[in-house]
């Protein structure tokens, strides 16, 4: 008997001892940023001094060097990253949006109610765009804390640094910050702009600049071009710093031995690689290959760089795993944790990865968020727009024009800078790849209950957007995207 006591004794301890010391779950930092494409920052090779915080960080981290969006534009990559579901499949885009009953299917299946289940208290500081997912994604009956504004990079730095001096309990924390730099108007502060040009007549490049240069095919001169880049870069000098700031207070708080940090873009930007600035109008390169750089405590392998295709849909599933939550089976991502730990598996070196736009407009203003406003298409890239597919099978880029049927192919490896279309040299490879396409957006159709390549469904876009407040409705009247 006496024997037995000291056998559960020590059981108990043990156990007791193994809960004591088991590893807290990580806090998570997510940093958006809005229309950054990767080869204007350091780490990805720029030579200009845009990124010095973000590159200082992904030195201790790992660069995916093949990331890309699933669309051009935010709404639907954004929600693509929330959800891990390709837009066609979560159907959720400018001219269309999915049943009411879909829409509560997502606001209960989305990373932010994952984590709230796991523990995670959690809280959104955002800029721009995703402010008004808050009406259409998120579950507001948990304790999760939202702050949208209209202000800068600055003001969301603050609150960020804020929250963490006053708010944090003893919960991890989910920190999801979201910066509208370097998205126009390109407006950077002076002291930013003067790191790359002194002498810039041109102090402001709004969203009517890239309306009219798109729907007039202006080929911008090349001091006007360069006068552009030197206002982007210069927003994102200004998101760097304030990126900074976060990240030093991290570390000042001693929360980076146990925080993931996931920094991110929402979709790229072009400059007239094939005619067109700003973004939303195309699926080459320049509009959805986006940085991703993860930065994780204790990394066996800082400065890994993975070459490896990957998605905004593998954010989530990633994640989930390092939060220790279950992965749901209605996803389309994949953990990137095996690429991490440098374990590729044999699914990643086949990997196919898929970019959609899907709406009739190219350029804004678009209004359907009030009664009263009424939609203004403006087809400055032509009709065949409206429904665009691609397909990234490495080392193919294939893009299918659904509406003209145009078809383009191109071999990244060879020609990284899309200006040579090989259908014709290849057409049995771009038929197949057009019907994986088509199979892909069967699927997808089926499974979010709308066919994002038919008919506008004007009455859900109206039923979830009639509730968007009036600070979301100014902000994007300031971005250009309302009248």
């Amino acid at each position: 008997m006496g024997n037995l006591v000291l056998v559960l004794v020590f059981s108990f301890g043990f156990l007791f001892s193994c809960q004591k010391h088991k590893k807290p779950l990580p806090n998570i930092v997510m940093i958006g940023i809005d229309a950054l494409r990767p080869d204007h920052l350091g780490i990805y090779g720029y030579p200009r001094p845009t990124s010095p915080n973000i590159d200082r960080l992904a030195e201790k981290g790992v660069v995916f060097e093949n990331a890309y969006s699933t669309a051009p534009f935010t709404l639907p990559s954004v929600i693509s990253v929330y959800t891990s579901l390709y837009p066609s499949a979560h159907g959720i885009s400018f001219d269309y949006f999915p049943s009411w009953e879909r829409v509560e299917y997502l606001k209960e299946n989305n990373l932010f109610q994952f984590l709230a289940q796991a523990g995670y208290q959690e809280v959104i500081f955002s800029n721009g765009w995703a402010n008004a997912l808050k009406h259409m994604l998120f579950n507001l009956k948990t304790d999760l804390e939202f702050k949208g504004m209209s202000g800068d990079a600055r003001q969301l730095s603050d609150l960020a640094i804020n929250w963490l001096d006053k708010n944090r309990s003893r919960k991890p924390f989910f920190m999801f910050l979201y910066y509208l730099e370097p998205h126009t108007p390109y407006q950077p502060p002076e002291r930013y702009l003067e790191i790359f040009s002194f002498k810039q007549k041109r102090k402001r490049a709004n969203l009517s600049f890239c309306l009219r240069v798109n729907r007039n095919r202006d080929l911008l001169e090349e001091d006007t071009l360069q006068e552009l880049v030197n206002l982007y870069d210069a927003e994102i000098r200004y998101a760097d710093e304030e990126i900074g700031r976060v990240i030093n207070k991290l570390e000042e708080e001693r929360l980076l031995d146990n925080t993931v940090i996931v920094i991110w873009a929402d979709h790229g930007e072009a400059f007239q690689e094939h005619g067109y600035v700003c973004h939303s109008v195309k699926l080459y390169r320049e509009f959805i290959q986006i940085p991703l750089i993860i930065y994780l405590p204790d990394n066996p392998s800082p400065g890994r760089r993975i070459k490896e295709y990957v998605s905004h849909i593998d954010i989530m599933p990633t994640l989930l795993e390092l939060a220790g939550v279950d992965l749901p089976e209605k996803i389309q991502g994949k953990s990137l944790l095996p690429l991490i730990q440098g374990r590729v598996k044999r699914e990643f070196k086949a990997r196919k990865v898929f970019a959609e736009l899907s709406y009739d407009l190219v350029y804004f203003p678009y209004s359907a968020f009030k009664p009263g406003f009424q939609k203004k298409r403006k087809k400055t890239a032509g009709p065949e727009c409206k429904y665009v597919q691609s397909i990234i099978s490495p080392p193919w880029h294939y893009i299918w024009y659904k509406e003209t049927g145009r078809e383009e192919l191109f071999n990244l490896e060879t020609d990284p800078e899309e200006r040579e279309n090989l259908v014709e040299k290849y057409p049995e490879l771009a038929g197949r790849l057009r019907e994986i396409l088509k199979e892909h957006h069967r699927q997808n159709a089926q499974l979010a209950g709308v066919d994002v390549f038919g008919p506008p469904n004007k009455e859900a876009d109206k039923e979830i957007l009639k509730n968007l407040d009036r600070e979301v409705i100014n902000q994007l009247k300031s971005l250009g995207y309302l009248r």
